[in-house]
């Protein structure tokens, strides 16, 4: 039996990856406002999707993916390049910015940072 994970989407696995780090985020305080899951569905279905149509259905499969947060730990390491990392955490700024930070998302973004070791960026 396939759990809901397995289904077919209309993501990529970095897509899907992505997408579970924001929710991550937005999860971060136990409550995801409104506003935080429409920033997701509505970016990511721009960013992932180009047409009407394929936006809907990827704004489908976002919400299933949403329901449940999963642990940075488990995520981070996953992302495989700087770019991938950089875009996760423009757009977890993006979800936890999009109402006002409380400390506890502020704790769980610092986490992230700190589990992205990004290098710094030239002067």
């Amino acid at each position: 039996m396939k759990s809901t994970w397995d289904k077919e989407t209309h993501l990529t696995a970095d897509q899907m990856l992505l997408l579970r780090i924001a929710a991550t985020m937005a999860w971060a305080d136990d409550n995801v406002a409104p506003i935080q899951q429409e920033v997701i569905l509505d970016r990511l279905s721009q960013k992932f999707a180009h047409d009407p149509t394929q936006q809907a259905d990827v704004r489908s499969d976002l919400k299933t993916l949403m329901a449940r947060a999963i642990l940075l730990e488990d995520l981070v390491p996953q992302l495989t390049t700087t770019a991938l990392k950089e875009q996760a955490l423009m757009l977890s700024y993006e979800v936890i910015s999009s109402n006002q930070i409380n400390e506890t998302e502020a704790v769980v973004y610092q986490k992230l940072l700190n589990l992205l070791n990004l290098p710094p960026k030239p002067s």
